[in-house]
């Protein structure tokens, strides 16, 4: 990288490229010792910002999961065990605020699973009902 930024003023797009580029996206459980007063309970944009300045800019929530979905920039609260993901310089920057008792992938894989589930039932039902008053008013 210093090849790349060699005589580029701090600012330029090439400098931003740079910062962002050692940046990973992580996903998380919400939890941990400090999520409690900084995220939990709070509407997602403000506990992005919370999170923003705690970490020194260095973790940038992005979705969280709502329904069995990820959802960009979501509207609602922020719960305990909640699945968020966000951009950060490192997994030691998320860990004080992650559930360490539980995998987010699991979480997020169970409860998409839920949704899917109770979707692919109100399909079948419906196509039951349907079927049951189309055999119903034939002769």
């Amino acid at each position: 990288f210093e090849r790349f930024l060699a005589g580029r003023r701090p600012g330029s797009w090439r400098h931003e490229y740079a910062g962002g580029a050692h940046k990973q996206i992580f996903g998380f459980a919400v939890g941990g010792p400090r999520s409690a007063s900084l995220l939990v309970g709070v509407p997602f944009a403000a506990a992005a910002v919370k999170l923003y300045k705690e970490t020194g800019c260095a973790v940038m929530l992005i979705a969280a999961q709502s329904e069995g979905r990820l959802m960009l920039n979501y509207e609602g609260e922020l719960q305990e065990g909640q699945v968020v993901i966000a951009i950060a310089r490192s997994l030691l920057d998320i860990i004080p605020f992650k559930d360490p008792t539980q995998d987010w992938r699991d979480i997020f894989l169970s409860r998409r699973a839920e949704v899917l589930s109770q979707e692919r039932a109100e399909v079948l039902q419906k196509g039951i009902v349907a079927s049951t008053v189309e055999v119903a008013g034939e002769p």
